[in-house]
């Protein structure tokens, strides 16, 4: 796949990313002043699809987001290299589970919101627990996959 600068791409009608006229598939990346990766973005026919990275000016990563055919399915972000938040959304993007990350890090509170077939919030099921073995994911979290399929 193609690689090229995020200034070259153009916002057309519907959000479509393109280049020179015509909806983009590839990677665009945006750059610290130093030449090092700030963000890189996956798109297909112009819109997000895949993985967006994020990272801090020390290099470390800021925020992951997994996309499918222009809308957001997933959110990681970080801070000081730890894992504070995870949000997943389904395919009419409605926010279905947010995870937060505590300090101390092996805390974790896992919140899943119902939604009615009109996308109304009916219920939240909140639980806050102990992380599993800091070696592995915590449970409920997902596996990264924005449909959750396996």
């Amino acid at each position: 796949m193609e690689t090229i600068n995020v200034n070259q791409l153009t916002s057309g009608e519907g959000g479509i990313y393109l280049l020179a006229e015509t909806p983009f598939s590839g990677f665009a990346i945006e750059t610290f002043p130093d030449g090092r990766l700030l963000t890189q973005m996956s798109l297909m026919h112009g819109r997000l699809d895949g993985v967006t990275r994020r990272w801090h000016p020390n290099g470390q990563l800021e925020s992951e987001k997994g996309y499918r055919n222009g809308v957001l399915r997933v959110e990681k972000q970080w801070q000081a290299g730890e894992r504070r938040r995870e949000r997943y959304w389904d395919e009419q993007a409605r926010l279905v589970q947010e995870t937060h990350f505590h300090n101390p890090a092996d805390t974790v509170r896992y919140q899943v919101y119902e939604m009615n077939d009109d996308g109304k919030l009916v219920k939240v099921k909140t639980e806050e627990t102990k992380r599993p073995d800091s070696g592995g994911e915590p449970q409920g979290a997902g596996d990264g996959n924005p449909d959750g399929d396996k």
